[in-house]
């Protein structure tokens, strides 16, 4: 009798560990899929604000040389912020140097001082070719390709 009470005892411990972790498990997995879930809403309010901070350019319709350079010198601190993404601004005569970029900023408004520059914006596709397949593009939607084009 009393081996048999020990054995219950024993299977009993054994099926409340066994509980005990399952439990643990599953609590661990589904704290991961909100934490997950999170960083997706963060992901889309910031890209939500990088195309905002350039929005504003195209929305306005006529842009100054300061405007050009500060499109450019907030493209710059974002692609230094975020590495995998890569945000060019292009106009007639922004010609930037990686060792100088502060004096080619300077030179670009005072060469450029009273012209007027209309903007484009262009977002990355939905899409993007890896390996010959179309497969989703994790930066869509957000700015690729800024470009101020002359005022006649």
């Amino acid at each position: 009798m009393e081996n048999v009470t020990k054995a219950l005892l024993i299977a009993a411990g054994v099926m409340v560990g066994t509980i005990i972790i399952v439990i643990g498990v599953y609590l661990f997995v589904r704290f991961r899929n909100i934490s997950e879930s999170y960083d997706e809403t963060i992901t889309v309010q910031e890209i939500a604000k990088i195309n905002k901070d350039f929005d504003k350019y195209q929305e306005k319709g006529k842009n100054t040389a300061q405007e050009v350079v500060a499109a450019a010198t907030t493209a710059d601190s974002i692609n230094e912020r975020y590495e995998d993404i890569v945000i060019k601004v292009t106009a007639p005569g922004l010609n930037i140097t990686s060792t100088n970029r502060k004096q080619d900023y300077v030179d670009f408004i005072k060469t450029n001082l009273g012209k007027n520059y209309s903007c484009t914006v262009t977002p990355h596709p939905e899409t993007k070719m890896v390996g010959g397949k179309e497969v989703p593009d994790p930066y869509s939607g957000i700015v690729e390709n800024v470009t101020f084009t002359e005022i006649y």
